[in-house]
């Protein structure tokens, strides 16, 4: 829980840049193939929506074939009266969504796992030195009741306070880099 909340940031812009990602494409595709494929890029929202059928991997290459070979060839059985222009682009359609779903699919929705596992990482390595610290906290605790070598006892609360010191610094430190 702790490393998805510390993650919410990243993944924020990791989103924003999938948005920007998907709206690109959405153009490009109402643009193209407004006329052939009214069903899947009738406008923006619609393009939207079949990019992400296809960036999901979910029969996105019915959405392909009917720009590759036209709607009156591919896609649109019942539905003849939709297809009112049909045009076929067997490359550009062909490039357009495997490009879209090399980047989508195998980039950008990676990133997402990317900021994830990097925020579980640096969870776990706070847990570790904070149970590190809690044991030399008790083990100083444990030679206060004892009459141990009370110059030891005085160098183990310097350290103490130094790693302090450093946790704070470090915090710091990483919250500039965030800004």
């Amino acid at each position: 829980v702790s490393a998805l909340l510390r993650s919410i940031p990243s993944m924020f812009y990791v989103g924003l840049l999938l948005s920007l990602f998907f709206y690109i494409y959405s153009v490009l595709g109402v643009m193209l193939w407004k006329e052939n494929d009214p069903v899947h890029f009738k406008n923006i929202w619609i393009a939207m929506l079949s990019l992400f059928r296809v960036v999901t991997l979910e029969d996105w290459t019915d959405i392909m074939y009917i720009n590759m070979y036209g709607c009156d060839q591919y896609g649109y059985d019942g539905m003849e009266e939709l297809c009112t222009n049909p045009s076929a682009s067997p490359v550009g359609a062909a490039l357009f969504f495997v490009s879209f779903v090399l980047i989508g699919t195998m980039v950008i929705m990676n990133l997402f796992i990317g900021v994830i596992m990097t925020s579980m990482e640096e969870a776990k390595q706070e847990a570790n030195q904070d149970t590190a610290l809690g044991r030399i906290q008790q083990r100083v605790e444990a030679l206060q009741g004892t009459a141990g070598d009370t110059e030891l006892l005085n160098e183990i609360r310097s350290l103490s306070g130094k790693v302090d010191v450093l946790k704070i610094e470090v915090e710091r430190l990483r919250d500039q880099g965030k800004d």
